[in-house]
């Protein structure tokens, strides 16, 4: 544990220790040196003035936590009278189950002063990276409900890869069997998600110019000819850019342009030309913990074979009544999103279907790659009738594929 303080030594709260450095070369007592993210910050800003609550929900490595440090520098910068607190859901719900007290106690007897001074809970800003441990706490949200209704009260910010897909007067949490009510007056809670909405301007993930501008902070200016495809391939999600820029800088000496125009030509086949170091350059990053929602390198084969139904499709396309039912048919399905090689969405439309899909463009641009450069049909081949009865694509996935020696 290490603490992250305020304005005085007796304003403090335990915060996880991170060795994240996003933007490091950000001063936030110089607002020009957070361009071009200064015009998101503004507008989340804006946004939390309107609303007691603020949920930003976007897949892994999308840049969240980036976006919630650079928010708390922004506030203590432009509000220097405000209380801003950055804490994450795992600290908060250990002490939170520990003590056993509410979060307005909570704070309070970390020397957080809420109650006697309406002006001075105005004035203050909570942000939680990371709120996944709190989904189940009922207390929590009971005191998080209380708060977006309130007139009076803190600004509380969440970050976090699931909840509702948009805002609504209710959320909904997996192990939740009923709705959590945050916001009972419409309007004082938001849902900010990875791209802008026509409800929210703004989103999570990097716009285009802030690709551009994690292009040249990486040290891949060169390749700046190449932004395009780095956003077509990514959606502006951070990490997935981050893996793009070390291929390219790790390339340096070979053919990388080439490759990246074949990409853009012929992109089912592209993963021919990677020969196999985009693959191992994820892989060699998820193994050192730097890059979340990728399937480690022993479990390849099998991973991609549950996979490729989906990536054919896009994703699925599920009745929110069938989505139970079809979880416990297809253990496969159960197990693919619990360790993340699968996102599920939620209520999308107006019919309620659930969406499965990738957590992102580049998860989905790994399988298309494993698929293209490794998996040979030997032996005999297994029937789809036969897989779907069998399970996820398990014998595609097992028994069907010869793995290329290259990739052992």
């Amino acid at each position: 544990m290490s603490m992250e303080s305020h304005h005085s030594p007796n304003h403090q709260i335990p915060l996880e220790a991170t060795t994240q450095r996003p933007w490091p070369e950000c001063d936030p007592t110089i607002p020009t040196t957070w361009s071009p993210r200064t015009q998101t910050l503004q507008a989340i800003a804006s946004l939390w003035t309107e609303s007691g609550v603020l949920y930003f929900r976007s897949p892994s490595s999308s840049g969240k936590s980036t976006l919630a440090h650079l928010l708390a520098s922004y506030l203590r910068h432009t509000h220097p009278t405000a209380t801003v607190v950055l804490i994450t859901g795992a600290a908060l719900h250990e002490i939170h189950q520990n003590e056993g007290v509410n979060i307005e106690k909570l704070l309070s007897e970390h020397g957080w002063r809420w109650t006697g001074y309406i002006e001075s809970q105005d004035n203050t800003y909570i942000i939680i990276d990371g709120a996944e441990p709190l989904y189940t706490d009922y207390s929590f949200w009971n005191d998080i409900r209380r708060r977006s209704t309130a007139y009076h009260g803190p600004h509380i910010a969440m970050f976090a890869t699931q909840g509702l897909p948009r805002a609504c007067p209710t959320m909904k949490f997996p192990g939740i069997e009923k709705p959590v009510y945050i916001n009972a007056r419409l309007g004082r809670a938001m849902v900010v998600l990875s791209q802008p909405t026509e409800e929210v301007n703004v989103g999570v993930c990097l716009k285009r110019e802030e690709v551009r501008e994690m292009m040249v902070r990486l040290g891949v200016s060169r390749y700046l000819e190449a932004e395009e495809i780095v956003w077509e391939l990514t959606a502006g999600h951070a990490g997935a850019v981050g893996v793009l820029c070390h291929f390219l800088r790790a390339g340096e000496d070979g053919d990388i342009p080439e490759l990246l125009t074949n990409v853009v030509v012929t992109r089912k086949r592209c993963g021919l030309r990677l020969k196999y170091e985009f693959i191992e350059r994820i892989e060699q990053m998820v193994n050192e913990q730097r890059l979340h929602g990728f399937p480690l390198s022993e479990e390849r084969a099998e991973v991609v074979g549950r996979l490729r139904d989906c990536w054919g499709r896009g994703g699925f396309v599920v009745p929110k009544a069938r989505f139970g039912e079809l979880g416990k048919e297809d253990p496969w399905l159960d197990e693919c999103i619990a360790k993340r090689y699968l996102h599920v969405e939620g209520e999308l439309d107006a019919a309620g279907s659930i969406v499965v899909g990738f957590p992102s463009r580049l998860h989905g641009f790994y399988a298309e790659c494993y698929r293209a450069c490794c998996p040979l049909w030997i032996g005999w081949v297994v029937s789809k009738h036969t897989a779907r009865k069998s399970g996820f694509g398990h014998y595609l996935g097992v028994r069907g594929w010869c793995p290329n020696p290259d990739f052992r």
